[in-house]
């Protein structure tokens, strides 16, 4: 039976339900996307919200998170982006945050895979890095469950998007990411958001994947910022035995372009 992955990212929800960011209101988005994830997707196995849950770091950005996600939440998991604010991530979702303090990630089994989250955020900056701390982590981690197939997630993608602006505040330390991978033939694929938009490259054998936003979406390949007009998605991971498929659903049309 195809077991069913869930990646949500660059929620960018605001203090309250009803504001806007770029004249787009953040919540009716996701709610809407919740409204298809219910409809189509609501037995998926595990969801996994890849950062910039909050646009500002606000506390009801995830209290906001609580109540959306509710029904789903016990199958929900999540790492930080740069909007987002760790400490106040931890005190509204304990129960979804391992820990409390340090580095805000997970590991988890689903269907015979092992699940990585990784926390890329980097207090007061907009680019990403995975801390020393991590790089262990990583390292034992995946040397304790050499023998699973295994997806990492992370916030910054560790590749160029072929985006002149966006590849300035990437991942940083990518180089160490890629060494400890390279002893890791069990890794299969590394999922990203951070973008807002789907892109596919290689982390040396790795493919690596972003995805869109749940509401805002950069265009592709621009110098500086511009906004796409394509709906808003999310990526669906279907696992079968040791074999991965991945692709991107949208919602059927951009209600709230992007101004």
């Amino acid at each position: 039976m195809t077991t069913q992955i869930l990646q949500l990212s660059d929620f960018h929800l605001l203090k309250n339900r009803a504001d806007e960011l770029r004249g787009v209101p953040t919540a009716d988005c996701l709610m809407d996307l919740l409204t298809l994830v219910r409809t189509n997707y609501s037995a998926a196995d595990l969801f996994v919200f890849t950062g910039d849950i909050a646009a500002y770091g606000d506390v009801e950005a995830y209290q906001q998170t609580r109540e959306l996600f509710a029904d789903l939440l016990p199958r929900c998991v999540m790492i930080p982006g740069n909007h987002d604010d760790s400490d106040l991530m931890r005190e509204v979702l304990p129960e979804r945050i391992a820990g409390s303090s340090g580095p805000v990630t997970f590991a988890c089994d689903v269907a015979g895979w092992r699940m990585i989250g990784l926390d890329s955020h980097v207090a007061g900056a907009v680019h990403g890095e995975l801390s020393g701390e991590q790089i262990a982590w990583l390292a034992d981690e995946l040397s304790q469950h050499a023998d699973q197939p295994t997806l990492l997630f992370m916030h910054h993608p560790p590749i160029s998007v072929a985006s002149v602006w966006l590849d300035r505040i990437m991942l940083r330390n990518a180089n160490e990411l890629a060494e400890v991978l390279h002893a890791a033939p069990q890794v299969r694929g590394i999922f990203c958001g951070h973008v807002h938009q789907e892109f596919s490259g290689m982390l040396s054998a790795i493919p690596v994947h972003t995805t869109p936003a749940t509401a805002i979406q950069f265009s592709p390949h621009t110098e500086e910022l511009e906004f796409d007009h394509l709906p808003p998605g999310f990526r669906v991971i279907e696992l079968d035995g040791d074999a991965m498929h991945t692709h991107i659903v949208r919602l059927p049309e951009l209600k709230y372009p992007a101004t």
